[in-house]
């Protein structure tokens, strides 16, 4: 029968015992009433066995004024495999309110099937508070069960920024277990950010495309359409052509994805598109680029409606025709609004949203319809609103 958390405090922790009893003493002369790290994680049990929140949040609190050290001395021996699941669950709990970047390795160690949504949430708390956490489970990465793995990938998604996305993209490359959820949860990711994810998260994704036999291929060719990664496009041409019919549709999903047009499998149609497309950024794209920001108001007209009619890298067009929305004619501006829902980039919704502040009503209104349909909020055409959101 396992042995109680009192039963083995009191035969197998005498010297984290007598930490906490210093730190109690310590306390009584500091004039305060904080418990020590033992008698603190007892009330935690008690509180959730009882299901008080109150108590439960007192009792954290308190660890957050208690010494660091004697803490996890005291939380150490409950990630051992033998230990009460309740007493793994309140330790857990512990760290999630007090853990640093250098205790995930602790966190770690409590990996066991029973512990698993604590496990991840301890791991989502820790990075949420300081994102070196990411750095500490890159050196954790191999050296960790699958299901300790897992869980980061779970919580890494949830954290929700570039960052977490950039340690997912490394996970692809350096975990083949978790590859295939790393990936889900990589494209689920990115397609909700409002801004781009670092390289390193397209190119792995790129990479898996390119070994065409891997069996996360699936799973790469869904993450690069939800991650409207232009870039993959040939890889993704290929599979078109000499893929399994399930991952030859996969990637017609994906190129209909990343380029908003509707050819389905008829790959000459797509070769036909690419190969213009191709053309336009080797002979025009640094000429329409230039007449954005130096061209007359005629150019820059021009170079909207051009750009307006092309589907690759919308993101990276976008960027482009996002400068425009502050120029001194309120045609052009408007023009360039148009143009940006066209090529529906989530990227510049902060240059859209200071469009807003302009005294033009047509201006504003077509940046507002173009910030709706990206975002696919529906806020009014408030400034503040739309900087709140992309403040996020």
């Amino acid at each position: 029968m396992p042995r109680t958390f009192l039963q083995r405090a009191r035969d197998g922790l005498a010297g984290v015992l007598v930490l906490s009893l210093l730190a109690e003493v310590s306390a009584i002369a500091r004039g305060t009433e904080d418990p020590s790290p033992a008698v603190a994680f007892r009330s935690l049990l008690q509180a959730r066995e009882a299901g008080s929140e109150p108590a439960r949040n007192a009792a954290l609190a308190a660890f957050t004024r208690l010494p660091p050290g004697a803490t996890r001395l005291l939380l150490e021996p409950l990630a051992a495999p033998g230990a009460p699941l309740d007493e793994g669950r309140a330790a857990l709990d512990v760290l999630g309110r007090i853990g640093v970047p250098g205790d995930v390795a602790l966190v770690v160690r409590f990996q066991r099937d029973e512990l698993q949504h604590e496990l991840e949430g301890t791991i989502l708390s820790i990075a949420s508070r300081d994102p070196r956490a990411l750095n500490a489970l890159d050196e954790l990465l191999l050296g960790i069960p699958t299901g300790a793995r897992a869980a980061a990938v779970r919580a890494v998604e949830r954290l929700g920024t570039p960052l977490a996305a950039g340690w997912l993209g490394r996970c692809v490359e350096r975990a083949p277990d978790v590859r295939g959820e790393a990936l889900a949860r990589l494209g689920r990711l990115v397609q909700d950010l409002n801004r781009p994810a670092p390289d390193e998260a397209y190119a792995a994704v790129r990479g898996v495309l390119a070994g065409a036999e891997s069996e996360s291929l699936s799973d790469a060719i869904i993450a690069a359409g939800r991650m409207e990664d232009a870039d993959a496009i040939p890889h993704l041409f290929a599979i078109l052509r000499t893929g399994t019919p399930g991952t030859r549709a996969d990637a017609a999903w994906a190129l209909e994805r990343i380029t908003t047009l509707r050819f389905g499998d008829q790959v000459q149609r797509w070769d036909t598109w690419y190969a213009t497309e191709q053309a336009w950024w080797r002979d025009e794209s640094e000429t329409a680029f230039t007449a954005l920001v130096d061209g007359d108001r005629a150019e820059r007209i021009t170079a909207l409606l051009a750009i307006g009619r092309l589907h690759g890298w919308r993101h990276k067009l976008a960027r482009e025709v996002a400068q425009v929305l502050q120029d001194p004619n309120p045609e052009v501006a408007r023009l360039a609004a148009q143009v940006l829902g066209r090529l529906d980039s989530r990227y510049v919704g902060a240059a859209l949203a200071r469009a807003l502040e302009r005294p033009e009503p047509e201006v504003v209104h077509e940046a507002w319809l173009t910030l709706r349909n990206t975002t696919r909020k529906d806020l009014p055409s408030d400034p503040a609103a739309w900087r709140a959101l992309f403040a996020q």
